[in-house]
């Protein structure tokens, strides 16, 4: 699978890796959401607290124990070794 069909599967709701990241990492879309900013958060500088804030969309990837935003690299666009992870 290309990177465009990878990323098509994403936006639908699947799950997909790379062979070249030996089923250890893979991608999905994290959607949007709402959250109060909590009293001990980093945000409750700029915001009081209870403040209502909107997350958005973002592809994230689970690798290495936790989860991160993602964002492809010129090697994970050009490949051709996607593939989706049946759940």
């Amino acid at each position: 699978m290309t990177f465009p069909e990878a990323l098509a599967a994403v936006f639908a709701g699947s799950i997909v890796t790379r062979n070249a990241w030996h089923g250890e990492i893979f991608i999905y879309l994290e959607k949007p959401d709402i959250a109060h900013v909590p009293e001990e958060h980093p945000l409750s500088a700029a915001y009081p607290q209870s403040t209502v804030l909107a997350y958005h969309a973002y592809v994230a990837q689970k690798a290495h124990g936790g989860v991160i935003p993602w964002t492809p690299g010129q090697l994970d666009m050009f490949a051709d070794d996607w593939g989706v992870i049946a759940v």
